[in-house]
């Protein structure tokens, strides 16, 4: 079932979300003449966020903010599995060392671990925000999807398989793969352990979002939350 706070979470982009469509216009960012990230923020700040989210739900009568429990367990379990995803991916993007070769030359069989946990955080996260629809999340695993599936000829080049939504590792093959692949694609900025990474942050936002949990951003008059940041929730035990 779809939530009714769709329609703004899908749209707005206070959730710092990487991706654009042209044909998406920001809820929130023709208020008082501005558009984009300066408009959401002024919007904020000034309160006319807030009051449009009021105007919002007491004009639609079928608009509601309230989770079923169900909901409110599904979505606690998509957050606390993005936070196992990301927590998976940076372990291989910031993980140089893994690469690196020791007095035995490089451990493959650490990278086969830290990448069979990263697929296996990848498939939780699949099951789990398959078990309720939020636009703004199903679009964003739609273009973690897409990604993957780009570049599923280099993964399974090194023994990573991404067939019908899920990673699976040939741990034989991927210890025999050429370091500098392996390397490539999982370390560093421009990795795809580093995507997703940046997408289950998103991911985790929203949920949280959902959930009636700030992340460190901005609250409805403008300020920063001074609750845990961002980065400290993930570190957090959920």
């Amino acid at each position: 079932m779809a939530l009714s706070i769709n329609n703004l979470i899908g749209n707005s982009n206070i959730y710092g979300a990487n991706e654009r469509q042209s044909s998406q216009a920001s809820v929130f960012g023709t208020i008082g003449g501005s558009g984009g990230m300066l408009g959401d923020y002024a919007s904020i700040k000034n309160g006319s966020y807030h009051k449009l989210l009021k105007a919002y739900y007491a004009n639609d009568k079928n608009a509601t903010t309230e989770l079923t429990e169900t909901e409110t367990k599904n979505t606690t379990e998509i957050s606390s599995d993005m936070a196992a995803l990301k927590k998976a991916a940076d372990a291989l993007r910031n993980g140089a060392s893994l690469f690196e070769e020791g007095e035995n030359g490089v451990d493959k069989e650490a990278i086969a671990k830290a990448v069979k946990g990263l697929a296996d955080a990848f498939n939780s996260a699949v099951d789990s925000t398959s078990s309720i629809s939020i636009t703004a999340i199903d679009k964003k695993m739609s273009y973690t999807a897409g990604m993957l599936a780009k570049n599923a000829g280099l993964l399974e080049d090194v023994g990573v398989k991404y067939e019908d939504g899920k990673l699976t590792v040939d741990e034989a093959k991927l210890k025999n793969a050429d370091t500098g692949k392996l390397k490539t694609l999982f370390n560093g900025a421009n990795s795809i352990a580093a995507r997703l990474s940046s997408r289950a942050a998103d991911v985790y936002s929203i949920s949280q979002a959902v959930l009636g949990k700030p992340t460190g951003l901005y609250t409805e008059t403008g300020t920063r939350s001074t609750g845990s940041s961002t980065g400290s929730l993930f570190n957090a035990t959920l």
